[in-house]
């Protein structure tokens, strides 16, 4: 680590004249923004509400920037024809890391002079560019650096390409608006840095063009992104355990409702699925399902079942009619498949209770009625 500042450091005191006029920064002094800025508004005028996004504190600012390359031009075509690269920072690989090259042009013959394809990964590159935020400061914006494509870009030397940080969904999901996870935006210091993802299940797809719905056990949601269009991947089935993904981070609007970060894979090896021909055999068999209790109306006990397609979190409450708590029958992860259990309303009062099951993000309600 020393030496790779070392390193750095000369490099960075070797800019020729062209790029000297403009300040050099780094990956983390354009990304970082303080956390109180990253508070979700409840009156933000976005449909739904989302996080504010702070815009980079160089916005619009001409820099001159040192990284290292870490996905060359072609991969990342969903936008700029695939003429962009994707930087790490050369120092920084816990957050605020990554960012987007992006020239502002679809003129591809000022691009490939200005040296975009002479770049592999691995390579620390150093150019002149401004920051900017695509779409225009919103709701849902990335911050990108957009190359001055007249003043060419310099490969400089060759370091290892960063490793994908190990996160957990719950970090990007915000859940139903206003009762989220986390009250500032926890994914923002992640935006496009190589994460790795595990333990977490598919709960939608879209047909064979690898965009999933993925959940971890507590309801967490968090959706892929296709960095390649061209990109398709295998009918993953509802409720497929995932081994792992990994791909980089994303903050877009999209049609997630508030969930507004996703992960972008680039391959279809990507992504991993395990237990796939078990559930292929059971998952026309199970759903999410609360059925209705019996006996009902029931003295003093009562037997409830339910069924879950893969493996979740599980709560089953009974509250009164005023909504109190009466009882938790059930805390806990548990496997795919079909339960019962039962309620002994001993001490209660004739009338109607609730019962309510939570797995993941299902949520159902059924009543039943205690007859003394």
């Amino acid at each position: 680590m020393r030496f790779v500042g070392l390193m750095l450091l000369i490099l960075l005191t070797m800019v020729p004249v062209a790029m000297a006029q403009y300040p050099q920064v780094t990956v983390r002094q354009i990304q970082e923004v303080p956390l109180d800025s990253l508070l979700l508004l409840d009156t933000l005028q976005c449909n739904p509400p989302r996080w504010t996004l702070q815009v980079s504190p160089h916005y619009r600012d001409t820099v001159t920037l040192t990284g290292v390359c870490v996905v060359p031009a072609r991969v990342l075509d969903y936008t700029a024809s695939g003429f962009n690269l994707l930087l790490a920072d050369m120092g920084s690989l816990d957050q605020w890391g990554g960012i987007l090259v992006r020239p502002n042009t679809t003129d591809t013959a000022p691009i490939i002079q200005w040296g975009i394809l002479n770049v592999h990964a691995g390579d620390i590159i150093r150019f002149v560019g401004y920051v900017d935020e695509f779409p225009a400061p919103s709701c849902a914006s990335t911050t990108q650096i957009v190359p001055i494509l007249t003043i060419p870009l310099q490969i400089i030397g060759t370091a290892p390409v960063p490793p994908h940080k190990p996160v957990q969904i719950a970090e990007f999901s915000l859940g139903e608006f206003p009762v989220g996870q986390v009250r500032y935006s926890t994914g923002e210091r992640y935006e496009f840095m190589r994460v790795l993802i595990r333990d977490a299940f598919v709960i939608s797809r879209e047909s064979g063009n690898c965009v999933l719905g993925l959940a971890d056990s507590f309801g967490n949601v968090m959706y892929t992104y296709r960095a390649r269009p061209s990109l398709q991947c295998p009918p993953y089935p509802i409720g497929a355990r995932i081994d792992s993904v990994r791909g980089f981070i994303l903050s877009t609007s999209g049609t997630e409702q508030q969930r507004v970060y996703r992960i972008a894979i680039t391959d279809t090896n990507d992504v991993v699925v395990t237990d796939v021909e078990e559930l292929e055999r059971t998952e026309t068999t199970l759903s999410y399902q609360l059925k209705s209790n019996y006996p009902n109306p029931f003295n003093p006990a009562t037997t409830i079942s339910f069924s879950i397609p893969m493996r979740s979190f599980v709560t089953l409450t009974v509250f009164d009619l005023l909504g109190r708590e009466v009882s938790t029958l059930l805390s806990e992860e548990l496997p795919s498949g079909s339960y019962t259990q039962q309620w002994n309303a001993d001490g209660l009062t004739t009338g109607v209770y609730f019962y309510q099951l939570r797995a993941g993000s299902f949520v159902q309600t059924n009543k039943l009625v205690l007859l003394r």
